[in-house]
């Protein structure tokens, strides 16, 4: 998906249910400017072994998943 102009988080989250991904390159699109843009489709995608030519870790996910249980913490 190098440079095809994809500047919405929500663009991501469309390729949730393809759970056999395991390499996604994103670069080049404006959405690489997105604050926590990294966090976000590790949290959509967490199968995703490389991210933008960068190995995804253990260490990323378990971040990704406490960024998302903190942004979306439910309001008492």
């Amino acid at each position: 998906m190098h440079g095809n102009s994809i500047d919405r988080l929500k663009e991501v989250d469309k390729l949730e249910p393809l759970k056999k991904i395991k390499k996604l390159t994103l670069h080049a699109n404006p959405i690489e400017e997105v604050k926590n843009y990294r966090m976000h489709v590790c949290t959509v995608l967490p199968q995703l072994t490389m991210l933008d030519f960068i190995n995804m870790t253990k260490v990323d996910r378990d971040k990704a998943a406490t960024w998302h249980a903190l942004k979306f913490k439910p309001k008492y």
